[in-house]
């Protein structure tokens, strides 16, 4: 069974029960997006070692709100010889894409979600649909990157671990969020994505912008009206 977890990207759990993704404390504060990778593992039920358990590697790009999110992403293989060159927040052949459809709340262990994963290859019919539960490790400074932690909410479901890469708050990184906003609106229009929330503009400035090149709009972020990066001296 294939899956993902892309709420494994989400920031820090506060200790209020039955609240939404609003009530987290989100360094830099929501919505967000982000660059994140993550390591899945599913269990061997049967002989309950850990080698023989199944390994499974994402790469992905999503954008978080207090309503939910939307992802699209790759399942790559986790070895040292994986190469991820393709997985750049502007690329067409992202394997799959993913959103969740509702959020159920958070407690002291974290929060909870119902997700649904399409593979483009086959999108017919979900990957998977299923609940799952999320929460941050805080293990080390923030200069290390957040590492997150998840699980499947069923009977022998699988766990993961994941790290983040926020692109929407530094204007080193301003670029990619802007490619990977492009991306992620252009997936929402194919795929007709229900969304309880909107795809706005969060991507950060660059430079200070003297004028815009003629044609385009800016939407309050550092974009242009097509997700483009737009914020180009002439």
């Amino acid at each position: 069974m294939q899956l993902f977890l892309s709420l494994l990207g989400l920031g820090s759990l506060a200790n209020i029960a039955h609240a939404g993704l609003g009530a987290l404390n989100f360094p830099g504060g929501l919505p967000f997006l982000f660059n994140g990778a993550a390591l899945i593992n599913h269990p061997n039920w049967t002989s309950q070692h850990p080698r023989d358990s199944t390994l499974e590697g994402a790469n992905f790009f999503s954008y978080v709100t207090d309503k939910g999110y939307l992802s699209f992403g790759w399942w790559l293989k986790p070895s040292s010889d994986t190469d991820y060159s393709h997985c750049k927040p502007d690329s067409s052949d992202f394997m799959w894409y993913e959103w969740s459809d509702k959020m159920y709340g958070c407690d002291d262990e974290g929060c909870k979600a119902h997700v649904v994963n399409y593979l483009v290859a086959n999108n017919s019919e979900p990957s998977f649909e299923t609940d799952y539960v999320f929460g941050v490790a805080n293990l080390a400074a923030p200069e290390l990157g957040s590492l997150s932690k998840s699980y499947f909410d069923e009977k022998q479901g699988a766990s993961a671990v994941a790290t983040r890469h926020v692109l929407s708050t530094a204007a080193t990184t301003a670029s990619d969020c802007c490619k990977a906003l492009k991306t992620l609106r252009g997936v929402q229009n194919k795929y007709k994505i229900k969304l309880d929330f909107e795809l706005v503009d969060i991507c950060p400035q660059q430079k200070t912008v003297d004028s815009w090149h003629q044609g385009q709009i800016p939407l309050g972020g550092g974009c242009d009206l097509d997700g483009e990066f737009g914020h180009e001296l002439r």
